[in-house]
């Protein structure tokens, strides 16, 4: 995440440890505040709410990790706003937040789509809460989908911004489903949506290895076919997915989540065109 996507500097702090922590499976905490010229405790304490950042360590993060000016003032005057109570200074702050990045709220919603989509667990996550008995934290999500936690924190603070998943009213703490996201077509969703294909690809090769038969079903075929049929080919697989996914409409007692995926596509090379 950039600095400039977020008007959380907690948010991205955690995004760039996370981040770090994908690249590197054995990226630490301590060597994350080494890097940020920080203490450990302090690093932690203020990834998790429990201590302010101070504008010294703003500008030390800053030079660290070699921001642009625009993004470093950006993130002291998040940093100002955080700890700032009169209304008037307030307002000034906000003010300038906005003209340091005026398209800000943009960005940010069309990043954050991309990431949903792009990114596996966070549909995953989404449909944990129709998991029977499930109560969705960044902790029983990591454990559900093998992430870390900071991961599912990230994820679950995505989906909550979109308005996919909500607080519940009626169970303090506790999250629910939203109506259906319904994502327009642009050039970003499709590329997000191809990442996301890919992921999935994955997890499928791995269920290979780690799933009997009666927890999955594999099944293939290959065959010759006239160009002509495929958009009713491409229908009867769209038909397929969907009468799936209806089923779990139906289920009332969901213990797990799954995802079904199917592809037609071409294994010969094309022919040339006769010149």
């Amino acid at each position: 995440m950039w600095i400039l996507e977020t008007n959380n500097y907690r948010a991205w702090l955690k995004s760039v440890l996370s981040e770090r922590q994908r690249a590197n499976p054995s990226y630490s905490m301590r060597a994350f505040a080494q890097q940020l010229g920080l203490g450990q405790s302090a690093v932690s304490q203020v990834l998790a709410g429990k201590k302010n950042l101070s504008l010294e360590s703003a500008t030390r993060i800053a030079q660290k990790l070699r921001l642009k000016s625009q993004e470093a003032e950006y993130l002291r005057t998040l940093v100002q706003l955080e700890k700032t109570k009169g209304a008037d200074l307030r307002k000034a702050l906000l003010e300038k937040a906005q003209s340091l990045n005026p398209r800000r709220e943009v960005r940010e919603l069309s990043v954050d789509l991309f990431a949903s989509i792009a990114e596996w667990h966070h549909l995953a996550i989404k449909n944990l809460l129709g998991v029977e008995g499930f109560v969705l934290t960044p902790a029983s999500a990591a454990k559900r989908l093998g992430l870390s936690k900071l991961d599912a924190e990230l994820a679950i603070a995505r989906l909550e911004r979109l308005e996919m998943i909500e607080r519940d009213p009626g169970n303090p703490g506790a999250y629910r489903r939203t109506a259906d996201y319904t994502l327009t077509q642009s050039a970003v969703p499709n590329e997000a949506l191809r990442r996301f294909h890919r992921e999935m690809l994955g997890k499928a090769a791995e269920s290979l290895e780690t799933q009997t038969p009666k927890e999955k079903f594999v099944g293939s075929e290959t065959f010759a076919l006239d160009e002509t049929l495929l958009p009713e080919a491409f229908a009867l697989a769209d038909e397929c997915l969907r009468r799936i996914a209806a089923l779990s409409e139906r289920s009332g007692h969901a213990r797990n989540v799954y995802h079904a995926g199917l592809q037609v596509f071409r294994i010969t090379k094309p022919e040339k065109e006769p010149s």
